[in-house]
């Protein structure tokens, strides 16, 4: 699914006949060669996916994203550990 989509992917979810067992985002931002900057972007855009994951997924889903070294913030991975059983950053 194009994310910028995911309205439509939410419709569709709707109409499955049960949730989701995984979402995996593989989304990053065009790098800026500015690292701070780019490691940002794709951290919002890591935020946005697990929104997503933890509106959809069904009890017990998985959710995988990938984000550059250091560059989940830890709000986000406090949001993380309280809807997932397991949060392993690598």
């Amino acid at each position: 699914m194009d994310f910028p989509r995911a309205r439509s992917a939410r419709r569709r979810a709707r109409r499955a006949r049960r949730p989701p067992d995984i979402v995996l985002s593989d989304m990053a931002a065009n790098a800026t060669g500015h690292a701070r900057t780019d490691q940002i972007k794709t951290g919002a855009l890591a935020e946005a996916a697990a929104d997503f994951a933890m509106v959809q997924l069904g009890h017990g889903g998985a959710f995988i994203t990938k984000a550059f070294q250091g560059g989940l913030d830890t709000a986000l991975l406090a949001k993380l550990k309280q809807s997932f059983a397991v949060v392993t950053p690598r």
